[in-house]
């Protein structure tokens, strides 16, 4: 590489519209995320593939090929102002977006929905899609102050890292347990990682070592602590967040955790003085 031109492309519509970040895939492959506002054909190409926001600014996520041909593009937002500030792919091709968003937003740009919504003015989110760009999964967390992801990557072994800004206290932990951070001053820098199991669900896992078996299984599991622990809390909830079964323990050593709900793919919270555990069970 040179430095001498190859090609350029543009897009945009009569109104603000704001390219963030780009990334380049293993094929060559460039896609890019940031904000546009009002109604945009993302095919830079003699084709057209419109977008229109849903408020003033929306999200917009591109691919192109190596050539900048166009592939896809996608778009979501809510009411008001959202924005995509950071874009990276991983090895599978599947592409991760962070930044900001304010309301209510579905984060399927598809047929489906996944509204994900606010808790302040602006809250952080992270989002997953295929090579395709089919939605795979969103995540979100913020205070009621303005929170914010700036950039994310992702390593050979697929965990996920984002940083950003946030105030107040903030739960960094997108699944059903809780990991809090508290800012010193008017905006903290967080630095976050997340890793991933089947089927794409983000899995958090802090604080007690514990043994699941068999996993997956035919809904009956053993729960077993390394060792001994007092005023221990078990929540199995299900894909939709619903409690299926809740436990308290004292001197706990093991527990059999029966998943009475269908098949699929559950989340068992143990939460105890030292700290608390999330783990993914599947039931066949």
């Amino acid at each position: 590489a040179t430095g001498n031109f190859v090609w350029a492309k543009s897009f945009g519509g009569s109104l603000n519209d704001q390219g963030f970040s780009i990334t380049v895939d293993d094929s060559g492959n460039v896609h890019t995320t940031g904000s546009f506002e009002g109604t945009v054909d993302f095919d830079p190409g003699a084709g057209s593939a419109t977008r229109t926001s849903t408020g003033s600014l929306d999200v917009f996520v591109q691919k192109l090929n190596a050539s900048g041909t166009y592939d896809w593009a996608i778009s979501f937002g809510a009411s008001s102002s959202d924005q995509g500030y950071s874009v990276t792919v991983d090895a599978s091709g599947n592409v991760y977006t962070t930044g900001s968003f304010l309301g209510t937003a579905d984060f399927d740009p598809g047929s489906g929905t996944a509204n994900l919504t606010s808790a302040g003015p602006w809250d952080i989110f992270i989002q997953k899609l295929n090579a395709s760009g089919n939605f795979v999964w969103a995540k979100s967390f913020g205070d009621s102050s303005i929170d914010g992801g700036y950039s994310i990557t992702t390593d050979a072994s697929g965990n996920i890292f984002t940083t950003g800004h946030f105030a107040g206290t903030v739960d960094f932990n997108p699944g059903v347990g809780t990991a809090n951070l508290t800012s010193a001053g008017n905006y903290d820098i967080f630095i976050q990682k997340l890793s991933q199991g089947v089927n794409g669900i983000v899995d958090i896992v802090t604080g007690i070592n514990i043994n699941t078996f068999p996993n997956p299984s035919n809904g009956l599991v053993q729960l077993s602590f390394e060792e001994a622990l007092n005023n221990v809390e078990i929540v199995l909830t299900n894909m939709q967040g619903k409690v299926v079964y809740t436990m308290n323990l004292n001197a706990a050593t093991s527990e059999l955790i029966t998943i009475d709900g269908s098949a699929g793919i559950y989340f068992l919270c143990v939460k105890a003085p030292q700290g608390q555990t999330v783990v993914k069970l599947v039931k066949e």
